[in-house]
């Protein structure tokens, strides 16, 4: 009975020895997010990461649309009819919504509504009517879904 006593506070020891040991030289600050490579882009007569385009840090999807379409933004903002709605907020304001239009057909499930609450953060009163040529055109022409 002595001999089983000792043998259980060995594996219990040795299980807190070990737990311990684990939390101590576990960096738990390490993220598991696959980074992605910051290409740059002639944007708007300009080279320009996401970062610059953006003026913040882009988060994975944004940086992987940006990637992606952002080499074709020039011609593509500048041929396309897109309503009166892009001419008044201009070339960069129409190349990021048409950036997250790319990015969100990419994902499945998202909508011209999920674009219209993006475009909202910066253009409060844009209506579903004035977003739709934008999301339109690029489906058709900046990041074409595969037919």
């Amino acid at each position: 009975m002595k001999g089983l006593l000792a043998g259980l506070l060995a594996a219990i020891v040795a299980i807190a020895i070990g737990a311990v040991l684990f939390f101590v030289l576990v960096d738990s600050s390490e993220s598991t997010e696959v980074r992605q490579e910051s290409l740059t882009y002639a944007v708007n007569g300009s080279q320009q990461t996401c970062a610059d385009f953006y003026g913040a840090t882009c988060d994975f999807d944004t940086q992987l649309g940006f990637n992606r379409w952002a080499g074709g933004l020039d011609g593509f903002v500048g041929e396309q009819r897109m309503g009166s709605f892009a001419r008044d907020i201009g070339f960069v304001d129409t190349s990021k919504i048409a950036l997250e239009t790319c990015v969100l057909t990419a994902k499945s499930g998202k909508t011209i509504e999920d674009l219209l609450a993006y475009t909202r953060q910066n253009h409060p009163d844009a209506t579903t009517a004035e977003v739709f040529p934008i999301w339109n055109a690029a489906r058709w022409h900046l990041c074409p879904l595969p037919r």
